[in-house]
């Protein structure tokens, strides 16, 4: 067997599995990668809501990361959930102590699927002016687009205006998620300093499943650790976001949940 891509996820822990490192860990492992995680918050949290977030401390941050890398080699990083402005100031010292060569995937997460209040200003701030131009890609849906380019997203339009904005702000490249656009939903834009594109969805799926966004950003990660090119990562981790979207369930009493990739072992 040759040896899989190592993608290090970092994020929080979502104790429900529907977000967050599990999902982060899920996808990777269901895109031919073998995931490490780095834990930034415990949340307390499921498919109905988010009762508590409690970021962890810098120096564990710290801790986790050189742990991982004495020992491993890491082929790309995903980075989702940091809540606290000392996390991100933390992170960013790291990379750039750590001095990574392999790709960045920062998925920009603020709110939860239930609307729950995840990372505060501050932290969002830090993030857009110090680790966004340290990231490949970042991987905002809507709502994270129209607060880090500080404009209003209706439409398609919108959003490829804001993608490009955020690359003239610094960023390599920005996958501008649409799944929230009532027209076009399911339509991404990818922008970068060659101009843009815009992908339609692979399939219409009704309804949604929680922690979609982390799944892709983590697949897209995993696909750029394998070697392929930034168009061909998005489009087979869109293809596969449409699958895991058409295999859920209301596990919860809320928002369905993924049961992609899970069977019984037969020895």
């Amino acid at each position: 067997m040759t040896r899989p891509s190592v993608v290090l996820a970092i994020g929080g822990f979502d104790g429900s599995g529907g977000a967050g490192t599990l999902a982060d860990a899920r996808a990777i492992q269901l895109n031919g990668g073998y995931p490490c995680t780095i834990v930034t918050a415990i949340t307390a949290q499921n498919t109905l809501r988010v009762d508590q977030i409690e970021p962890v401390s810098s120096d564990s941050i710290r801790t986790q990361l050189k742990c991982l890398t004495d020992d491993f080699r890491i082929d790309a990083i995903k980075i989702g959930l940091l809540p606290s402005v000392d996390c991100v100031e933390t992170l960013i010292e790291c990379l750039r102590t750590e001095e990574f060569n392999c790709p960045i995937v920062l998925d920009p997460v603020m709110r939860a699927t239930s609307g729950g209040q995840l990372a505060d200003h501050g932290a969002i701030d830090r993030l857009l002016h110090g680790l966004v131009p340290l990231a490949t890609l970042i991987t905002p849906n809507i709502d994270e687009a129209s607060k880090l380019a500080s404009r209003t997203i209706n439409n398609l339009t919108d959003a490829i205006a804001a993608g490009n904005q955020l690359v003239r702000k610094g960023c390599q490249n920005v996958l501008v998620k649409g799944g929230h656009l009532e027209i076009d939903k399911g339509t991404d834009v990818w922008c970068c300093q060659a101009g843009y594109e815009v992908f339609e969805a692979v399939k219409r799926e009704d309804g949604t499943v929680r922690g979609t966004g982390c799944m892709l950003s983590s697949a897209i990660a995993c696909y750029l650790g394998h070697g392929l090119s930034m168009r061909d990562a998005i489009l087979s981790s869109k293809t596969f976001v449409s699958h895991v979207i058409s295999v859920r369930h209301s596990l919860g009493s809320g928002t369905p949940l993924t049961t992609a990739g899970i069977r019984i072992f037969d020895p």
